[in-house]
């Protein structure tokens, strides 16, 4: 037990480790600063796109509706030992505003044909487009010390990501 008219200790403001060099090879941070203190919060690569030029604007607005759909029907919602609230709706299906939000993105998926798998992997689970280009034509050179895209394939990623937005654009519409 605390005694008897013991002051309380402020909570001193921690200060966040950066990035490993590893960690930002991979991915942009941005610096926040919250009331706890500093925060090193990773960019999405559709946004990195768009501050970039990379993308405009609409496509930025359709990739990141899509990046919405996917990230509520496709991660894994995180579990806790503490939570509380009931976890099904009486007949042990999804809730129905799930299952719209499947069905919407089921749709997006099918307008997208071809260019479904780069969108999945650049605008839901986050890679970049450097990442996507290794993963489909390997590294330039020998990869020692750094495994670089190939530049037809970063140049492809660039106008299939481009053209799955202007997919998304016109089926959103």
């Amino acid at each position: 037990m605390a005694k008897r008219g013991a002051r309380k200790q402020k909570v001193k403001p921690q200060i966040a480790l950066a990035p490993t060099q590893e960690q930002m090879l991979q991915s942009e941070y941005a610096e926040t600063v919250s009331p706890e203190g500093k925060r090193f919060v990773r960019v999405a690569p559709i946004d990195s796109l768009r501050k970039r030029g990379t993308i405009t604007e609409e496509q930025h607005k359709a990739l990141s509706r899509f990046r919405d759909l996917w990230i509520a029907c496709e991660r894994p919602s995180p579990k806790s030992c503490l939570d509380m609230s009931p976890k099904g709706n009486g007949n042990g299906g999804p809730l129905p505003r799930k299952l719209a939000m499947q069905s919407e993105l089921q749709e997006l998926e099918c307008c997208l044909d071809g260019l479904a798998h780069i969108t999945r992997k650049v605008a839901g689970e986050d890679w970049s487009l450097s990442q996507w280009a290794i993963h489909i034509s390997g590294c330039k050179g020998s990869g020692e010390p750094v495994c670089l895209p190939k530049t037809n394939a970063l140049n492809n990623a660039i106008v299939d990501i481009r053209f799955a937005a202007n997919r998304l654009i016109a089926r959103l519409a």
